[in-house]
């Protein structure tokens, strides 16, 4: 057990090394919250520019440069597999994400409208300032959770 946990240590610490200085895993990780789901499309465009990069290294060693252009070509693929991956990931969380808020609007633009009726009041039309406030309320409550 004590060799594991030795083994481990180099390994641990290149993962914290790369999850703090890396743009890319600082992105992946950005992608992950909800803030961050808006740059779900962006990050996937600049996933296809690392895969363009990739394809530049792999056509320089092939017209005889150095063969170390294979290891750019590699980190720039894999790193437009994450941003890809990750990207269209946040994407369909923001879809889902904004689905579920607008049913809570619609739920509470619902009770307050079954409020009104049943204290006698005629039901309220909403103006889009209105709408706006009740979709910010719902946004903070839902976030607060």
């Amino acid at each position: 057990m004590f060799l594991v946990a030795i083994a481990m240590r180099p390994a641990v610490a290149v993962f914290y090394w790369c999850q703090r200085w890396l743009p890319s895993n600082r992105l992946v990780t950005l992608l992950r919250t909800r803030r961050g789901y808006r740059w779900g499309l962006p990050a996937v465009l600049l996933g296809v520019l690392y895969f363009l990069a990739g394809v530049g290294c792999y056509g320089a060693v092939r017209l005889g440069h150095t063969e170390w252009f294979y290891l750019g070509m590699l980190i720039c693929w894999w790193t437009a597999l994450k941003l890809v991956v990750h990207g269209l990931a946040a994407t369909l969380r923001l879809l889902i994400a904004r689905s579920h808020e607008n049913l809570a609007v619609r739920a509470a633009i619902r009770n307050e409208r079954r409020t009104a009726l049943a204290e006698g009041r005629t039901a309220p039309t909403h103006t889009p300032a209105e709408r706006r406030r009740i979709i910010r309320n719902v946004r903070h409550t839902l976030l607060a959770q």
